[in-house]
């Protein structure tokens, strides 16, 4: 019996597999707060005008205002003792006249009495101005950009094919 010589030929063809892989991103942009705080600069005021008038530095005015004042009382009390004098003079009376007692008078006068004061009875007056602090605030801001991740693939089969090739054209007979 004959039996002819095949070769069996199989070519194949792995499976493919393709993978696009794409990492996920993240961007996060911040901007910090800012925040101001801003204050004019207190104002002191110091007025010490009555202290000082107290230990005798006066200003201009008030010096003026003294004087005058004084001034008044002294021209008021010597019109007091003249009229005393006047009255004590219509009354003379020999042998006891109240000469002699009125020139004493005129001659030893007291001294005026003087009142040394090293620190003022009244306190400077003290006034402070303060103006309100301004504060101002910015909020920061924070954006972010996300994008998801990418994973996308193909899948090829592999193949196989095959035939059957006879080894030879010519037959080889064997009886």
């Amino acid at each position: 019996m004959y039996f002819p010589r095949v070769r069996l030929e199989l070519t194949s063809t792995p499976p493919v597999y393709n993978f696009i892989k794409q990492p996920a991103s993240l961007n996060i942009e911040t901007q910090g707060p800012v925040m101001s705080i801003s204050s004019p600069a207190p104002k002191l005021y110091i007025d010490e005008t009555l202290p000082r008038e107290e230990a005798g530095f006066r200003t201009m005015l008030s010096f003026a205002k003294y004087t005058a004042e004084q001034g008044r009382a002294d021209v008021s009390e010597a019109i007091q003792e003249i009229a005393q004098e006047g009255d004590r003079l219509a009354e003379i009376q020999l042998p006891k006249s109240g000469l002699v007692e009125t020139a004493e008078q005129k001659l030893f006068r007291k001294p005026d009495e003087s009142n040394l004061q090293l620190i003022p009875m009244t306190p400077p007056a003290i006034h402070a101005e303060v103006s309100p602090i301004s504060i101002k605030v910015i909020p920061g801001t924070i954006s972010l950009q996300f994008d998801p991740a990418i994973f996308q693939y193909q899948f090829q089969y592999g193949k196989i094919k095959g035939q059957v090739v006879p080894e030879s054209s010519s037959l080889d007979m064997t009886v």
